[in-house]
């Protein structure tokens, strides 16, 4: 299979290279078959070919897995919360060196749960919104305590917008 036809695999196409491995190692070990390489090759044919094909797919499927949800960065923890159940934890980072196509992004916010690590890279101002949202989930703080910390959120996100404009133009 060629690199481009990987590259468009799909989940199905994925699985059932994986199972042509299964199914070859089975028949090696129960003497159906015996470890076979050839030249020239025969990738549907030979142990080596169809092992590493499915050891290519599982690769390219964690990849695909991957994307997107965890940019290259270098941070800084600033906000940690552990012990939010098996497996889960949250922490909000401060980026310590900019990042190619993420140059605006002042922090990053890392959810990890038992299946995926998410990465988003955010600022100032949607740390604010993210505070905002909270306040419309069950159960809402009091609201006089809810708008003074949305105020804070806000003035914190002025100043850091100010500070990182004062930054790139000195």
């Amino acid at each position: 299979m060629s690199a481009a036809e990987r590259k468009a695999a799909t989940p199905q196409e994925w699985t059932d290279r994986i199972m042509r491995a299964r199914q070859e190692i089975s028949a090696i070990c129960s003497g159906e078959r015996r470890w076979t390489m050839c030249i020239p090759a025969r990738p549907d044919s030979d142990s080596d070919l169809v092992l590493s094909d499915a050891l290519d797919a599982a690769e390219e499927a964690i990849a695909k897995l991957r994307d997107g949800t965890e940019p290259e960065h270098e941070c800084m923890p600033v906000g940690i919360v552990t012990n939010s159940g098996e497996g889960r934890d949250w922490w909000i980072g401060r980026i310590t060196k900019p990042v190619a196509g993420w140059e605006h992004e002042t922090h990053c916010l890392h959810i990890k749960t038992p299946r995926k690590h998410f990465v988003l890279m955010i600022n100032a101002v949607d740390i604010a919104a993210i505070y905002c949202l909270l306040g419309c989930a069950e159960p809402q703080p009091e609201a006089a305590w809810r708008q003074h910390q949305i105020d804070d959120y806000r003035r914190a996100a002025g100043r850091a917008i100010a500070a990182r404009v004062s930054e790139e133009t000195t």
